[in-house]
């Protein structure tokens, strides 16, 4: 069974130890207002390459400066997380960026993910957010999440099932980061 806790800093290396493996049969561009299903026949194996370099700093400032970091142990090892960050963001710095949502594959399909993404809604409306985003973000003063999920067809489903929808204020600095993003909001 899965125990649901505030991580702290020691464990955060446990973060590259979940199984991020993937079959994605479809990916999604967003096109003239409107989601296009593109056919990939693909299995992606745990983190890309430079991904432990290029987001442990990330993470360890996130931590440093009182984001919200929530997982989800199996005796004691990390199996999912969720991690909010504290710095606002967008044209009105309302939004908070969901910086990570990650389930062990052996995890996934328990709902899991709906847990750690309601936390993080909840969390970001406790800090007065209006929005989440990643490119999934948070803002404050109105209330929504946003999110720019990958462009796999089960990361949108996902969000899509959990309320989200496309934004159509997209924070650019996220786009000029992911810009296949699907970029998606949630009213808090």
């Amino acid at each position: 069974m899965m125990e649901f806790r505030n991580v702290v800093f020691n464990e955060l290396s446990q973060i590259w130890q979940i199984d991020r493996t993937e079959h994605v049969e479809t990916i999604y561009s967003y096109e003239n207002g409107s989601l296009k299903e593109h056919p990939v026949n693909e299995t992606f194996y745990g983190w890309a390459p430079g991904n432990v370099e290029t987001y442990t700093p990330i993470i360890a400032r996130c931590f440093q400066q009182g984001g919200f970091f929530w997982g989800g142990f199996v005796a004691d090892k990390l199996k999912s997380i969720a991690i909010l960050d504290a710095k606002w963001i967008g044209k009105h710095k309302d939004t908070l960026q969901l910086e990570f949502l990650h389930i062990d594959r052996a995890y996934r399909k328990q709902g899991i993910g709906r847990i750690l993404f309601m936390k993080a809604v909840e969390e970001a409306r406790l800090r007065g957010a209006k929005r989440l985003s990643r490119s999934c973000y948070a803002t404050a003063k109105t209330s929504t999440l946003v999110h720019s999920s990958t462009e796999n067809k089960n990361t949108v489903e996902f969000y899509k099932h959990l309320g989200c929808r496309i934004t159509k204020d997209i924070e650019p600095e996220l786009f000029q980061l992911e810009p296949h993003d699907i970029h998606m909001e949630y009213i808090l």
